[in-house]
């Protein structure tokens, strides 16, 4: 798995969709080694970190396999036609996200490490996740995206924040962090001041291709 990030994903975290079309063997078998593991029997952060990689593997493969050229929202049902299989079970990227991720596990910092093959998403990974490494992988890539203006842009002059739409999305996943603007901070290395106004900026679905 790592082999196909080394290979297909640039620094930046854009992947090559069209080289990877050329050769969809190379995203086919990930999915192959995926489908033929029981996550079931996985301890708890091991699991986590599987349905993540399952979730960014899948866009990809949904990518290279649906002939997409320009953004997922050519498929208006991406998130819902392109499912994999797992334990007998077939589940479809919005089930991925929302109930074996979301539901289950309770943790924002998730939002940071999934990638809907949009410009606007957090960057892809540059390597997979695992679960002894977890916690701080899934810290490092939540600093990153926090410190992006991608997804935090902070106006100084205009005493405004532009955040991504992601935390007006999904507003009620930071309620335990004591909501959006304390969850930022944590992970900023310039905390949004108090008192600046939000404002949720528009998100780019164009495919975040190199």
């Amino acid at each position: 798995m790592n082999t196909l990030l080394d290979q297909y994903r640039s620094e930046d975290g854009m992947v090559d969709y069209e080289s990877l079309k050329q050769n969809p063997s190379d995203v086919e078998e990930i999915i192959a080694i995926i489908q033929s593991i029981d996550p079931e029997s996985m301890e708890e952060n091991d699991r986590k970190a599987f349905i993540i990689n399952s979730y960014n593997f899948l866009v990809i493969h949904g990518i290279v396999q649906g002939g997409i050229e320009k953004t997922v929202k050519e498929n208006t049902a991406f998130f819902k036609q392109n499912r994999i299989s797992m334990n007998g079970d077939s589940a479809s990227l919005d089930e991925l996200e929302h109930l074996e991720l979301r539901a289950q596990y309770n943790d924002p910092r998730i939002h940071f490490a999934l990638n809907c093959g949009a410009t606007s998403c957090p960057p892809l990974s540059k390597e997979i996740l695992n679960g002894a490494d977890l916690e701080e992988q899934l810290d490092d890539l939540t600093r990153e995206a926090l410190n992006d203006t991608t997804h935090v842009m902070i106006i100084n002059e205009e005493r405004i924040v532009r955040l991504s739409p992601i935390f007006d999305w999904y507003k009620e996943d930071f309620v335990q962090d004591g909501g959006v603007v304390r969850f930022i901070n944590r992970f900023r290395t310039d905390s949004i001041p108090a008192g600046f106004t939000i404002v949720f900026r528009e998100y780019d679905w164009s495919l975040n291709s190199n």
